[in-house]
């Protein structure tokens, strides 16, 4: 923080709390702003205040990773209502107004290093006003439930353990997702409209590419990799993964992997120089990528053996759904010639005829499209994805299994939602299983209507 100590983080904010080691990692990530993370762990506490914290304009958000009960806080000077605090919600720490409380019973926290400094870049990021405040008050030291600040504090857990082993990118790209969280949800921060933010231009991909490649360890900071590509942390990570389907931490850990194979197939290298090499910290760091990796992949084909199986069962269905298009450009095509062959050929008629086989044609070639997506092997990722139009192409696919057990479908299909991400392949497989099952639940139902209803649309906020 532009050289400014502060006793907000790490083994100063541990000897505040009275927890002999607190792990941290630092990001810098935003410009001129440092954030941080610190686990605070103590199972055996005496029965004592915790120390005083510099005053900054900062706060520290804490998220409890186990209940605390009968919590004793003091703001100002001023003591607040006791209160009983969850694993899972996180309490603010206003820096500002000398917080201070009674920690007599075992305690596990993260405590999320957020100064005013990173508020303002992040604000600034997103070409929106500054924050005066944060709103998350229903009192003084009682605690707010928020799942995903708990999601963001599980996923960056595992690497206190090793700070010195932590990936730098998946760090910066977490806690980043932290303060923009808490500047939109507790600052009420709002982008001014603007154009959306799209891809990473050809030439910022294969820079990002080259610095992420030349660094396996993990080691260069997000903000360094967004500066070469001329973009702020926040917009480079949202326009990477627009570009690549994944966070730059995900897609180093791909390469790392693709390297660490090519290696040891081609190299004969121990697995302790492979480890080295390909930026992992050690055998045994390496050899959990590996695990991970292999369980992703068992993963992948699991599934694919799922959707071929399932496009088996419906291979007299789908055989009837491309035959009656063809079937039907074939008729259009022997119509079209006897128009022609006429003494006096119609022209018009002819055109038409052949208008309507190339569109059968065209249905035909988007069934087996749509086939080959579902049946062949693909690794997942994240893309523009519009849910009514692929329930509808999903319901086509099966219209012939459908009607053949005597149900009928109906769609209630909702205006304007809009579009979403997320994978193709798997989002039409869930559809698929959802369709198939609901139609293999009535074949027993020998009395009353068979009905599949399909709807969508858009929960209302509680």
């Amino acid at each position: 923080m532009d050289g400014v100590m502060t006793d907000a983080y790490g083994q100063r904010l541990g000897e505040r709390f009275r927890v002999e080691n607190a792990p941290a990692i630092v990001t810098r990530a935003l410009r001129k702003a440092d954030m941080a993370v610190t686990e605070l762990r103590c199972d055996d506490p005496l029965p004592e205040m915790s120390g005083s914290i510099q005053q900054e304009d900062a706060f520290l958000v804490a998220l409890l990773l186990r209940d605390f009960p009968h919590h004793e806080y003091w703001e100002d000077g001023r003591r607040a209502p006791v209160c009983d605090l969850r694993a899972g919600e996180i309490i603010f720490w206003d820096l500002k107004r000398d917080p201070a409380g009674l920690f007599d019973k075992p305690h596990h926290s993260l405590g999320f290093y957020l100064p005013r400094a990173a508020l303002d870049a992040i604000a600034d990021d997103a070409h929106a006003p500054r924050i005066n405040d944060l709103s998350y008050r229903p009192a003084p030291g009682a605690s707010v439930a928020d799942v995903t600040i708990s999601g963001l504090g599980s996923s960056v857990l595992p690497a206190l353990s090793h700070p010195d082993q932590a990936n730098r990118l998946f760090v910066d790209h977490v806690l980043l997702a932290v303060g923009v969280h808490i500047a939109h949800t507790y600052g009420g921060m709002r982008s001014v409209s603007r154009p959306a933010r799209g891809r990473l231009a050809p030439w910022q991909e294969r820079r990002a590419k080259e610095i992420l490649r030349a660094n396996l360890e993990g080691g260069v900071p997000l903000k360094e990799v967004a500066r070469e590509c001329d973009l702020s942390a926040g917009h480079f990570s949202h326009a990477f993964r627009r570009t690549l389907g994944v966070a730059p931490h995900n897609w180093l850990n791909e390469q790392r992997i693709v390297l660490s194979k090519e290696k040891l197939r081609n190299d004969r290298l121990p697995l302790t120089d492979v480890a080295a090499e390909c930026g992992f910290c050690d055998q045994s760091h390496f050899e959990r990528k590996r695990a991970e990796e292999a369980f992703r992949e068992a993963q992948m084909e699991l599934a694919h053996a799922n959707r071929v199986a399932t496009m088996g069962q419906l291979t007299a269905s789908i055989a009837h759904e491309v035959k009656q298009p063809l079937a039907a450009a074939a008729a259009d095509g022997k119509a079209g010639l006897n128009w022609l062959t006429r003494s006096a050929p119609e022209i018009e008629e002819a055109k038409e005829c052949v208008e309507y086989s190339l569109k059968n044609i065209d249905r035909a070639v988007q069934i087996i499209e749509r086939i080959h997506q579902l049946a062949r092997k693909t690794s997942p990722g994240k893309h523009r994805l519009e849910v009514n139009e692929t329930i509808v192409e999903v319901i086509e696919l099966v219209r012939g299994e459908i009607l053949k057990n005597g149900v009928t479908i109906r769609t209630e299909l909702a205006d304007c939602l809009p579009p979403i991400q997320g994978d193709w392949v798997q989002f039409q497989q869930v559809v698929l299983n959802l369709i198939i099952n609901s139609v293999q639940a009535m074949s027993n139902i020998n009395d009353g209507k068979r009905e599949l209803v399909v709807a969508t649309g858009l929960l209302k906020p509680r």
